[in-house]
């Protein structure tokens, strides 16, 4: 009996004292978490800096400060998320895409719905605030804004040295094909090949210069506008015209029958005299048939009869 009282004290204690470190840890692993999210949230980490928008803040305190960067290539993005009131959703966006019209800003892609709308735009840092300013104060109220910082510094000095090396190397192939004396035709055609790819290799990579300047000097807004559900019309166009649909479906099979009909009346009367002369033949037939059969039992009974009265 003791012992058994010493077993449930002792599950007992075990019990508690799990609890207790359980709820240690937790609250411990907890506040790691919201001092390593908050210093993530607060600093540029390197290469990509992403970052959801305070209610308390405004949108255009959620630029980036270029300064701070010197050199280097950063290419910035912002995703924001709209809701608006459906008969709203299309002035709204109008709006936004003659805001964007009047500064330094370009529409990349847009796209308007019924009850959801999408706006891809690229603007100068310079009219950014205004611009994330004009999209917060706008009919309806932003439900998300997250900040996205790429950095393409090496990505650019690569790809700038790889070009520089290509136009050297062409202007060397160009040098030797002036200053060559005598030249072979072979030797000529090959060089002038050579020059022709690096060219094109050369075009490519300045086109990625390019874009890769415009992605980095610009900075990139996409909104996407939502409508709440509760405010969504039902639709009963799909269903009327399912019913219209079915309706044209049974017109359609009814003037089938009727044409099909017309058709084949002219042809009823032959059919129908076709079946009767069939009909007699086969009666004929059986008459026939049941005729012979007939003689035949009569004759065999007469025979019968006959031998019958000579015996």
């Amino acid at each position: 009996m003791k012992i058994a009282r010493l077993i449930g004290v002792f599950f007992v204690f075990s019990f508690l004292l799990s609890a207790c470190n359980d709820d240690s840890s937790s609250n411990l692993a907890q506040s790691a978490f919201t001092a390593v999210g908050s210093s993530d949230r607060a600093s540029f980490g390197g290469a990509m800096l992403a970052e959801s928008a305070p209610m308390q803040k405004s949108a255009g305190s959620m630029a980036m400060d270029r300064s701070r960067f010197g050199d280097r290539r950063i290419a910035e993005s912002h995703n924001m998320e709209i809701e608006t009131d459906g008969k709203e959703l299309y002035s709204r966006v109008r709006a936004d895409m003659a805001f964007c019209a009047s500064i330094k800003c370009e529409v990349i892609s847009s796209h308007i719905g019924k009850s959801d709308a999408n706006l891809d735009t690229r603007i100068m840092p310079e009219d950014l605030p205004k611009f994330l300013d004009s999209l917060e104060q706008g009919k309806g109220s932003v439900v998300r804004h997250d900040v996205n910082a790429d950095d393409r510094t090496s990505q650019y000095i690569d790809l700038n040295a790889r070009l520089k090396n290509k136009e050297n190397f062409r202007d060397r192939l160009t040098q030797i094909l002036n200053t060559k004396t005598n030249p072979n035709i072979s030797d000529v055609l090959q060089v002038e090949r050579e020059i022709e790819r690096v060219q094109e290799e050369i075009d490519s990579s300045t086109g990625q210069m390019r874009y890769l300047e415009n992605e980095t000097s610009k900075a990139r807004v996409s909104v996407r506008y939502t409508v709440p559900y509760y405010e969504r019309r039902m639709d009963y166009k799909p269903l009327l015209g399912s019913v219209f649909m079915a309706w044209n479906g049974f017109v359609r099979n009814v003037a089938g029958v009727i044409e099909f009909i017309g058709l084949a009346l002219p042809w009823i009367p032959v059919v129908l005299f076709g079946i009767w002369i069939f009909l007699r033949a086969i009666k004929s037939g059986l008459s026939a048939k049941a005729g012979r059969s007939w003689f035949k039992r009569k004759s065999g009974i007469d025979a019968n009869g006959d031998s019958g009265k000579q015996g």
